[in-house]
């Protein structure tokens, strides 16, 4: 049996690292790159910048590797003990990070966001942070998603998964059992929003430390842009 309060604490420490980091004073060259007005294109750039909170399988733990940057955790992912967990390439890994929004699909969006929209390093994290959501998997649940490897629905107004970045699973055969461990509850896919992942972002502002005047720059940009992913669900699910 998993020990939550275990995953949590990784959770938490993992940001602390983060935050202690000089991430808005002295941003890394990933948040950076994002807001290149050279650049046209930003898989690596997100993918590295998702390493940054721990959103990775390789490395240690003190690395922020092992995923331990997760808020959301399988079940099989947590019935690995914490020190038996590997995500080096070879027979021996056993975790891996799923994008749940897939890099890829973030760079079409994120390119999209650009074209009208005149970015800084303040809205390179809070887009990131309110639209990147990740999960710890065992490698054995791995794949499966039929169709929807490299991009999800939950950008597309027209779709019963906008907004629920979490049904690109329920297409799975086996629909994996995903906690959010900060909050100690499980994901319904049918309901979490991306507003209920931001909600997680704001407790970890608080949790892990991150300086108050941080944490506001962040939340006032992406306060908006949560905003406008809520006003169109509403008027999607009336129509």
């Amino acid at each position: 049996m998993f020990k939550i309060e275990a995953e949590r604490s990784q959770l938490i420490d993992t940001w602390k690292a983060t935050f202690a980091d000089k991430w808005i004073s002295d941003p890394k060259a990933p948040v950076r790159a994002l807001v290149d007005p050279a650049k046209t294109s930003f898989h690596m750039s997100l993918r590295h910048g998702h390493n940054l909170f721990g959103w990775k399988a390789g490395d240690t733990v003190r690395q922020r590797g092992l995923c331990s940057g997760a808020i959301y955790r399988t079940e099989r992912f947590m019935d690995i003990e914490q020190d038996a967990r590997c995500g080096s390439k070879g027979p021996e890994k056993n975790v891996h990070i799923e994008h749940t929004v897939p890099i890829a699909e973030l760079n079409r969006q994120w390119v999209a966001y650009l074209r009208s929209h005149r970015a800084t390093i303040a809205h390179a994290y809070a887009w990131m942070l309110c639209h990147s959501v990740s999960t710890a998997f065992h490698i054995d649940e791995m794949g499966g998603i039929k169709g929807h490897e490299g991009k999800t629905e939950a950008f597309n107004p027209m779709s019963s998964w906008f907004n629920r970045p979490f049904m690109r699973y329920t297409v799975k055969d086996a629909v994996p059992v995903i906690w959010n461990v900060l909050s100690r509850q499980r994901i319904d896919p049918q309901t979490w929003t991306f507003a209920d992942h931001f909600e997680q972002i704001d407790r970890l502002f608080d949790l892990a430390g991150c300086a108050p005047s941080e944490a506001r720059l962040v939340k006032r940009e992406a306060a908006r842009m949560i905003m406008d992913l809520e006003m169109a669900d509403v008027v999607m699910r009336a129509a």
